[in-house]
């Protein structure tokens, strides 16, 4: 069994609903730099395209939270707020830095991916690349563990 799995008894906390209020904290700080950077620079006559640096400030955030901050801490900001944290799969370890880009790079085709199907322009079923994800589970049964 996978750490952190779906009824897995090493981390018998339910996470599902922290799960879901962190990623709307974490979407909340990407979209927030977005609206807050197109905002202050769209009557900035040096910049060609403000559209394009709001997307960069979102790429930059979204990136810092979800790689950097959580190869250090164990959490994005939204996870560390709901008291949760990541795990490897494999052995309940913490994530390395390159399985955490692996996996932002891949939110980031699958959300494209999710916004295609949405639009009816694909059809692609189940998310392929949960595999690749770390799980989340609460901090308390991280420490219970240890």
């Amino acid at each position: 069994m996978e750490h952190g799995s779906q009824g897995d008894p090493r981390y018998p906390s339910p996470r599902r609903l922290r799960t879901t209020l962190a990623f709307a904290v974490d979407l909340v700080l990407a979209l927030g730099a977005l609206v807050g950077t197109f905002v202050a620079t769209r009557h900035q006559p040096t910049l060609p395209v403000p559209a394009l640096v709001a997307i960069a400030a979102m790429i930059v955030v979204s990136f810092v939270n979800r790689v950097l901050i959580q190869s250090i801490f164990r959490a994005s900001i939204g996870e560390a707020l709901f008291g949760l944290r990541l795990i490897r799969k494999s052995d309940g370890g913490r994530p390395g830095l390159w399985a955490l880009l692996r996996a932002w790079l891949l939110s980031i085709v699958w959300g494209i991916a999710t916004m295609a199907e949405i639009a009816g322009s694909a059809n692609s079923g189940a998310n392929p690349t949960s595999a690749v994800f770390p799980s989340v589970v609460r901090r308390r049964d991280v420490r219970l563990i240890s």
